[in-house]
């Protein structure tokens, strides 16, 4: 009728039907159809697709370690839903978007690294953080669960002195004074101390400055991707 249904296990016109895409096209393990010809349907989207999906709270972790290009991407979650939509013979559009945060790290050289940052080995750890959530299927809500852990991102880019780093993370609030990047460079590190909400569908950059000497902290504002504030400073 016109009153919308809600999402369940079981029971929905179509149940959690996987599509796969190929050539431009997405298609489905089996053919589907609209109930009749005037009821309306809601469409909800997910990925990555899961066999036995938790309506409620389905479970999902990023991978611990991000190094590699395919992990990084499996470490993501999309969302979507289109509601309302009147049977039709044409394709219907569903948008999705990120549940999950990404965390973007941009190592600098700072003082007492002069001449000798190019030959350096620079290796990044995001800290102190969950690496687990249960997302309600319905909302595309990520709520972090478990202990916390530590994420070894991608290697991004490398631009002059720069070197970028990013990661997928569950969203959520790092305490105060957490050491949430480390940086080692040659095998010492050097810890950037934050406390820290990360939100979803958005890209949280930190610039770190490393310094070998005891200088303090020196936080940079700049522009960022999404959410357009810098979170940096120095690790020491």
């Amino acid at each position: 009728g016109s009153t919308a249904g809600s999402l369940k296990a079981t029971g929905n016109q179509v149940d959690n039907m996987r599509f796969t895409m190929s050539d431009s096209k997405w298609t489905p393990d089996e053919t589907i159809y609209w109930k009749d010809k005037t009821t309306a349907a809601d469409f909800y989207a997910y990925y990555p697709y899961s066999a036995s999906p938790n309506i409620s709270a389905h479970p999902f972790a990023v991978k611990a370690d991000q190094s590699e290009d395919a992990d990084f991407w499996a470490s993501d979650f999309l969302w979507g839903k289109t509601n309302n939509v009147s049977p039709t013979s044409s394709a219907v559009p569903i948008e999705t978007n990120h549940s999950l945060s990404r965390i973007l790290v941009d190592v600098v050289p700072g003082e007492g690294f002069a001449g000798a940052w190019g030959n350096a080995a620079v290796s990044v750890k995001i800290c102190d953080v969950k690496t687990s959530a249960t997302i309600d299927l319905s909302t595309g809500i990520a709520t972090a669960t478990g202990n916390n852990g530590e994420i070894i991102p991608l290697a991004a880019a490398e631009t002059g002195t720069t070197l970028s780093y990013k990661a997928m993370m569950i969203p959520q609030v790092v305490a105060d004074n957490s050491k949430l990047v480390v940086v080692t460079v040659d095998g010492v590190d050097y810890v950037y101390r934050k406390g820290f909400t990360f939100k979803a569908n958005t890209q949280h950059t930190f610039t770190v400055t490393v310094n070998k000497l005891d200088s303090g902290i020196n936080i940079g504002i700049g522009d960022w991707v999404i959410d357009n504030v810098d979170n940096g400073g120095s690790a020491e």
